[in-house]
């Protein structure tokens, strides 16, 4: 990961998600969003290897549906 080269751009974001993230970053204590997003992605590839449930999935699609609104 800290090998890649370096294709930053602007990530375009719906009012909520951005507000969302935002939470994250202040709960957790992170200085950068793109820290908080490092955090969130590490969690996802951590978790996707776990088993969840039809409806947790269903509930988790959902709600990034909304939040994408």
């Amino acid at each position: 990961m800290g090998s890649m080269k370096d294709t930053r751009k602007n990530i375009k974001a719906a009012p909520a998600v951005k507000a969302d993230l935002n939470a994250v970053q202040r709960q957790l204590g992170f200085k950068t969003e793109s820290q908080t997003i490092a955090y969130l992605t590490a969690m996802y590839w951590s978790m996707k290897s776990r088993k969840i449930t039809l409806d947790d999935h269903l509930n988790y699609l959902n709600a990034s549906e909304e939040a994408s609104l």
